[in-house]
């Protein structure tokens, strides 16, 4: 009966070095670290900056015909209405920068997809909306008051 009392107290000493060797963990799991762009800016006050600066902010992908679209029309619109549309391809940026932005995106907007679209600061969607807008006649005079505006 000695035997179980030996594993038994080995096992205990076990559990009690790992304890000491690792240690107790004091951190705050509730005070997550904010990870930032290559750049030194959070993810959030990158999207913000970029938005606030431009009458049209297109966060988009280098790729597929949604992105191809919007920003088709949205390079014809702007050479006609003389405004200024700036376009992001995210997934071109270095490292975590267009997951990071991705993320931050889907935060503000509640849009995982791509293309997505601010329009004098304010969020109209991705690509269906921006043709929904322009077949109404609305997206014209969105763009020119947003050129207006800033």
């Amino acid at each position: 009966m000695k035997v179980p009392s030996i594993l038994f107290q080995q096992c205990l000493l076990f559990f009690l070095a790992l304890f000491l060797v690792r240690g107790t963990d004091d951190t705050d799991a509730s005070k997550e670290a904010i990870q930032t762009l290559s750049s030194g800016d959070t993810p959030a006050a990158f999207v913000r900056q970029k938005i606030d600066i431009h009458d049209v902010m297109v966060f988009a992908r280098s790729y597929g015909p949604h992105n191809r679209q919007a920003k088709e029309l949205l390079r014809r619109l702007s050479q006609a209405l003389r405004v200024k549309v700036e376009f992001l391809d995210v997934d071109l940026l270095p490292g975590w920068d267009g997951s990071l932005i991705m993320t931050e995106l889907q935060e503000v907007t509640g849009q995982w997809s791509f293309p997505n679209i601010f329009i004098g600061k304010k969020h109209i969607g991705g690509n269906r909306e921006l043709d929904q807008r322009h077949a109404l006649g609305e997206l014209e005079e969105m763009i020119v008051q947003a050129g207006q505006e800033l």
